[in-house]
């Protein structure tokens, strides 16, 4: 499957640390532009629902590299504009996070999150954003670290139809404190027509077809059995070839469709409210 629209995503040669340089340097190949000039053009449409992939190749590994305990005893991020190498063959960039010694282990995190709001969230302030914004400032011990890696902003659309599926069994049913923590994090009146998410037409026929013929309850149970339903539909007709030819990817759907539900399953996967039960 993939993703409608995508790009092509420009992955680095490398990521390492320089001892000498104490920079982070990231290597991309065809990168003949500074990054003042090179961001603006991927800024992310306010009606868009997912990063394009280059913005998400750049924070995964960014986060990848800050994440290692050795790089993080090193310092702080600062904004990386200034540390662009042109190479005068136009053919390589090096990206040169400057890291320095006696700061703060969580000061990285923060360093990061700041960038990300200048140059992404002012432009699109989607709530998977602002939420993993969130989480990378307040990244001062290894679950949330965790938690950054595995985030909806930036996860696989297959792990993430994987949350979906498996966050609630159906099989299992659930408990009064499950209920209450379920209706506590998803807000299904957030999506819809008249607090009503059963009542509105979505982009898709073949959504808007499964949803009439759902006999689902108009709250967070229903809404939540609802997208299990529409992650199994498009993956197994995807395998058949087979009513989804145009290759949508049932997590871009629910996206599109329910913005912020995804965010909010993941939330509830980490309630310690809902595990515990």
């Amino acid at each position: 499957m993939k993703l409608p629209g995508s790009s092509h995503v420009i992955t680095p040669i490398f990521a390492t640390y320089n001892v000498l340089l104490k920079r982070v340097v990231l290597c991309y190949p065809d990168f003949d532009q500074p990054v003042k000039d090179w961001l603006p053009k991927h800024k992310v449409a306010a009606a868009e629902h997912t990063l394009p992939t280059i913005w998400n190749s750049l924070i995964r590994t960014v986060l990848d590299n800050i994440t290692d305990t050795k790089v993080l005893k090193l310092g702080r991020f600062e904004d990386i504009s200034s540390y662009i190498w042109d190479s005068r063959s136009k053919e390589l960039k090096l990206i040169l996070f400057p890291l320095e010694e006696n700061e703060r282990d969580d000061s990285y995190s923060t360093r990061f999150a700041s960038f990300l709001r200048l140059n992404l969230y002012d432009h699109w302030p989607h709530p998977d954003l602002d939420s993993f914004i969130q989480a990378l400032e307040s990244a001062q011990d290894d679950p949330l670290k965790l938690q950054l890696i595995t985030h909806p902003l930036i996860e696989d659309m297959d792990a993430l139809s994987v949350l979906i599926r498996t966050t609630w069994r159906l099989l299992k049913d659930l408990t009064s404190l499950q209920q209450s923590t379920m209706d506590a994090t998803i807000d299904h009146t957030k999506w819809g027509n008249n607090k009503s998410w059963q009542g509105f037409q979505y982009f898709d026929d073949v959504l808007n077809s499964m949803l009439g013929g759902s006999r689902r309850s108009n709250d967070a149970a229903g809404l939540f059995c609802f997208v299990k339903e529409v992650c199994a539909h498009y993956t197994e007709n995807h395998r058949k070839r087979y009513l989804n030819r145009r290759g949508y990817h049932p997590v871009w759907i629910i996206k599109k469709c329910f913005p912020g539900l995804i965010l909010a399953i993941y939330k509830l996967n980490l309630d310690p409210n809902w595990l515990k039960s």
